[in-house]
């Protein structure tokens, strides 16, 4: 599809040449490019983030974002924001890193920022109030403690000398998320936002003169938090007590290949005793301890935070 851009090349920024086509976007690393919509490339550049279940108090989940682009670019600027949206789900702690086609010291590695903001205070929304102000932390990859809804974060790669980053789709995500989880269940969701002073999510195109600007289609991703809950641990029959049949059920398991069951709001297995992460004869022999020799009951997954993260449901 041909470009809605007529314009001569121009020989430098702005002067005489310069049609309104051309648009002056300032970018929150204090570079101004000028760009044009470029109407070939709204279709196939796509940046996801996926749906999801995960379970109350659970830490280090990983929220990939995969970004698809037809063209080459030279810049990528993604502001997200982690928002509640219903209960009292959120999270406690995030991570923002890249990798896949953004790896350290890759492609678009010469300006590298992750921004973490706290006070949806801006006014990036057109000179209306809207969107984030200023950085609570700035360019930095570690994990940083949430304390409330909503939070953003401002993802920025830029290329000067470094590699462009060549068309391309993502397969494990270029940009990831990680979280830990509060104790509450609920919903929320992260979605595109836009950061003081005219930080939106945009790429740049790497053009023969100068860069064309594409507004990237975006697809936000909802969490859903649920709150632990492990009623059949070693109770393969769900008939509520731990016995010889569900011994004979974990024996499958464990030497016959028969499936393992992970109950929708539990993080562990069936047949994991000892909620160790694995259905091995460790658990078999927990099993056997406890309906024979007055041994532990299965432990609770849901108390992971005992020591050894074994926590008898019952004595």
């Amino acid at each position: 599809m041909e470009s809605r851009c007529h314009t001569p090349p121009l020989r430098r920024l702005g002067g005489a040449n310069a049609s309104p086509g051309w648009i002056l976007v300032t970018f929150h690393v204090a570079t101004a490019f000028l760009l044009c919509l470029s109407s070939s490339a709204l279709a196939v550049n796509t940046l996801e983030v996926p749906s999801l279940e995960v379970i109350t108090n659970t830490q280090g989940v990983a929220i990939p974002i995969r970004m698809v682009n037809d063209t080459a670019l030279m810049g990528v600027v993604t502001p997200l924001v982690i928002r509640n949206t219903s209960g009292g789900a959120f999270i406690t702690s995030v991570k923002g890193s890249f990798r896949d086609r953004l790896p350290p010291g890759g492609p678009l590695s010469d300006f590298v920022f992750v921004n973490h903001y706290t006070s949806e205070n801006g006014n990036c929304k057109s000179d209306e109030p809207g969107g984030f102000g200023a950085p609570s932390v700035i360019a930095d990859t570690n994990s940083q403690p949430v304390s409330a809804s909503p939070y953003a974060i401002l993802f920025v790669r830029f290329s000067t000398v470094s590699p462009i980053l060549y068309a391309g789709a993502d397969e494990s995500g270029s940009l990831l998320l990680t979280v830990d989880i509060g104790d509450q269940d609920g919903t929320f969701e992260i979605d595109t936002t836009c950061i003081d002073p005219t930080n939106h999510l945009f790429w740049v195109e790497v053009g023969p003169f100068i860069k064309e600007g594409i507004p990237a289609t975006f697809t936000k991703g909802v969490v859903t938090v649920l709150a632990c809950a492990c009623p059949f641990q070693a109770d393969f029959d769900e008939d509520g007590f731990s016995t010889a049949l569900d011994l004979g059920s974990l024996i499958d398991v464990i030497f016959a290949g028969a499936p393992d069951i992970l109950d929708r709001a539990c993080p562990k297995t069936r047949a994991d005793f000892d909620c160790d992460g694995f259905a091995t004869a460790l658990d078999l022999s927990g099993l056997v301890d406890y309906l024979f020799q007055s041994g532990n009951a299965p432990c609770d997954p849901c108390l992971l935070t005992a020591p050894e993260g074994m926590v008898p449901a019952s004595e």
